[in-house]
């Protein structure tokens, strides 16, 4: 519902045979939070980014289905970054769903 605040965790784990970080991690507007695991993540260890999303104003009839994304930039990676996304129906109180 309009106004929510959400949170999302991706999961993710380091297959490489070295230490993995994040260099940074940045939303792609001001409505969506990340934070993200700041150690260095060993081989086969874990590590997660959380995603808050906060909806206020953001719900409606003209545009209930919102999308979201977050870059991931890495230090020492095969990838340089990664873009995670996801999607959400938002809702004003004033519907009737």
């Amino acid at each position: 519902n309009d106004g929510e605040r959400v949170q999302h965790v991706f999961k993710f784990k380091n297959t490489g045979k070295g230490p993995l970080s994040i260099k940074n991690v940045q939303a792609m507007c001001g409505c969506t939070t990340p934070e993200w695991t700041r150690e260095v993540i060993p081989p086969g260890g874990e590590g997660r980014i959380v995603a808050t999303f906060n909806s206020s104003g953001r719900g409606g009839p003209d545009n209930p289905l919102v999308e979201k994304s977050i870059e991931v930039f890495f230090d020492n990676a095969i990838r340089d970054y990664i873009n995670l996304t996801f999607v959400s129906h938002i809702y004003s109180e004033k519907e009737n769903y």
